[in-house]
C-alpha cells in the first residue's frame, strides 16, 4: 500500500510555521499572534504542532532553529535530541537545517552551475542589509558539492584589490552570485558580478525568499525523491574535539562538511579519561563538556577512539578495543610511530614544520593525528586556548584578524616597521627592542612577542610528539630545510621559546 505521508513540515519557532505538500505543491504557513519566538520549550512546540497538523500525514519535519538561540550548547542539544525522538515516535524523518547552513545550496539551485569532479565553484552573496559580503567555496565530487569553507567579508569597498585581497590563492572553475534577502540592492549584486567575468547571476530572487524552497530540495534530495545534481553538503554547525589528558585528539572545525567520521589510535592508558569538547560560533558560548569516557574498561595495549558526526550535528565517540595485528594490517596508523624513539626533530620551511623521530636504526615521520606530515605554522585565537595548524589555516579564511603566521619571518627580523596586507594582525616595537605582535582574540586584542609566540608553536610539536611516541622529551632538535639558512635573530629566537616551555633546543 502506498504511503499517505505527503507532508514536509518546517519548524522555524513556536510562531511560525509551514507545511509543504509535495504532491500537490501547496505551502500553507502556519502564524500565531502572540505566542513569543524565544520560547523555546521543546514540549510547547510539540503541543502547537499537533494543533496545526495531522502527524501521520508528515513524511519529513524540518527544525530551522539555531543552536545559539539557547542559552547554552547543551541547552541546543537536548533540544534537538527532544525533537529527534519526537520524529521517531511518530515515524517522521527529522531534518536540522539552520538557514546559515543552507546558503550555498540555494544559490546553486537557482544559478545550477556544474563543473567537473574536483573543480571548484564560489557563491557570492552580497548584502546591502547586512553590509557584509557572504561567500562559499564548494568542491565537485562525482554527484554533489562539498562544502569546503567560507568567509563573511565586511568591506564593500567592491574593487579588484578587494576581491584580491580575500580570494587570496582561491581559483574556481565558476562563480555564482544570487542576494542574501529581497531587500538588497541590486547595484551592489551588479557590482560583484563585474569582478567575476562569465558568472551566473541569479537576478530574480535571493536566498532569503529561496529559502523554503531550498529545504524542500534538500529534504527530497535526501529522501530520494527527487535527486537534485546541484545539492551541497551541510556544514558542522560547532567546533568539536576529542581531548585526553588535555591534549586534542581529534579536531573538527564547525565549518566541516556532514557527516564525516574522523579516527586516532591510541596507547590505552587506564588512568585516562577520553573527553568530548564542543563550542559554537556565538561569541558569549564556553567549551562545553559533552561526554568523558574513561579507559579503565580497555583491556588492550591500543584502541581506536572514533568521532562521528551526522548530517543533524548530533556527535559521539566510539573507542574500539583492537589488537598489534589490527593496527598493523587493518587501521591507518595516523601519527603513532612503532618504533622506540631516542630523538626527535622538527625541520622547518618558512610556512610549514615536519616532525621527524628516530634512533640509530631507523628514522620516521611523526604525523598529527590525522595523518598529515606537515603542520601549518599557524596560530588562531578563536577560543581561549589557542588552536594551531591546518585547523588554524582555515580558520584564516574566515577571520584573518584573530590568526597569526608568517612566524618564522617575523623571528628573523628585527625591525618592526614591514608590513604585509594579507596580515590581520599588527607588529609594534617595545622600548627594549623586542618585537610584538597585536592580534585580536576573543578577549580582546592581545600583544605577544614573537618568542612566545614561538614558544606556543613548539609546545603544540611536542603534543604531537608525546601523541605519537607515547611520551614526553627533555630535548628537541631544530632543523630547516634544504636552502633555507637560519640568521642569527631567528636562532636566537628558538632558544628563548624553548626557555618558555623549558625544553632544550639543539640545532642541527
Amino acid at each position: 500500500m502506498a504511503s499517505t505521508r505527503n507532508l514536509i513540515f518546517i519548524v522555524h519557532d513556536i510562531g511560525e510555521m509551514s507545511e509543504y505538500n509535495f504532491q500537490t505543491s501547496k505551502w500553507k504557513d502556519f502564524s500565531f499572534d502572540g505566542e513569543n519566538a524565544d520560547n523555546l520549550n521543546a514540549d510547547e512546540i510539540f503541543a502547537k504542532i499537533r494543533s496545526t497538523t495531522k502527524l501521520n500525514k508528515i513524511k519529513a519535519m524540518v527544525f530551522t532553529i539555531f543552536d545559539m538561540q539557547f542559552p547554552g550548547l547543551i541547552d541546543a542539544f537536548e533540544f534537538r535530541a527532544k525533537c529527534l525522538e519526537f520524529c521517531k515516535s511518530n515515524g517522521i524523518i527529522y531534518f536540522y537545517i539552520p538557514m546559515n547552513a543552507m546558503i550555498p545550496f540555494s544559490v546553486m539551485a537557482k544559478a545550477k552551475v556544474m563543473v567537473d569532479e574536483g573543480e571548484y565553484v564560489l557563491t557570492v552573496s552580497p548584502s546591502t542589509m547586512h553590509q557584509k559580503v557572504y561567500t562559499n567555496l564548494l568542491l565537485r565530487k562525482k554527484d554533489y558539492y562539498q562544502f569546503v569553507s567560507y568567509q563573511v567579508i565586511y568591506d564593500l569597498s567592491i574593487t579588484k584589490q578587494w576581491k584580491e585581497k580575500w580570494m587570496q590563492g582561491i581559483k574556481p572553475k565558476k562563480v555564482a552570485l544570487m542576494n542574501l534577502t529581497p531587500l538588497d540592492s541590486r547595484q551592489l549584486l551588479e557590482q560583484c558580478a563585474s569582478l567575476f567575468e562569465g558568472a551566473v547571476v541569479v537576478r530574480e530572487t535571493s536566498h532569503v525568499t529561496n529559502f523554503f524552497d531550498a529545504i524542500i530540495e534538500k529534504v527530497l534530495h535526501v529522501m530520494g525523491d527527487k535527486i537534485s545534481p546541484y545539492d551541497v553538503t551541510i556544514q558542522c554547525q560547532n567546533r568539536t574535539v576529542v581531548f585526553m589528558d588535555n591534549s586534542p585528539l581529534i579536531t573538527v572545525e564547525w565549518i566541516a562538511a556532514l557527516p564525516l567520521e574522523e579516527s586516532v589510535i591510541i596507547d590505552v592508558d587506564p588512568t585516562k579519561v577520553l573527553m568530548l569538547v564542543a563550542s559554537c560560533q556565538s561569541p558569549k558560548n564556553v567549551p562545553t563538556i559533552f561526554d568523558e569516557i574513561p579507559l579503565t574498561g580497555i583491556t588492550t595495549k591500543k584502541a581506536k577512539v572514533t568521532l562521528k558526526i551526522d548530517t543533524n550535528s548530533f556527535h559521539k565517540v566510539e573507542v574500539q578495543q583492537i589488537d598489534g595485528d589490527t593496527v598493523n594490517e587493518k587501521l591507518p596508523k595516523n601519527n603513532v610511530v612503532d618504533f622506540e624513539v631516542e630523538k626527535v626533530r622538527l625541520v622547518f620551511d618558512k610556512q610549514n614544520f615536519v616532525i621527524f623521530g628516530r634512533n640509530d636504526d631507523k628514522e620516521e615521520v611523526i604525523r598529527t593525528a590525522d595523518g598529515a606530515e606537515k603542520t601549518p605554522i599557524y596560530i588562531a585565537f578563536t577560543e581561549k586556548k589557542p588552536v594551531f595548524g591546518k585547523t588554524a589555516m582555515d580558520v584564516y579564511a574566515q577571520k584573518p584578524n584573530v590568526v597569526v603566521f608568517d612566524l618564522i619571518k617575523l623571528c628573523s627580523i628585527s625591525n618592526a616597521d614591514i608590513m604585509n596586507p594579507k596580515w590581520g594582525f599588527k607588529l609594534e616595537k617595545e622600548k627594549n627592542g623586542s618585537t610584538m605582535v597585536a592580534v585580536e582574540t576573543v578577549e580582546g586584542e592581545r600583544r605577544s612577542s614573537v618568542e612566545f609566540l614561538l614558544a606556543l608553536i613548539l609546545k603544540h610539536g611536542l603534543e604531537i610528539i608525546k601523541n605519537g611516541i607515547g611520551k614526553k622529551m627533555g630535548q628537541i632538535e631544530i632543523g630547516f630545510v634544504d636552502g633555507f639558512s637560519p640568521n642569527e635573530i631567528l636562532k636566537k629566537n628558538f632558544i628563548e621559546a624553548g626557555k618558555l616551555i623549558k625544553i632544550d633546543i639543539v640545532f642541527v
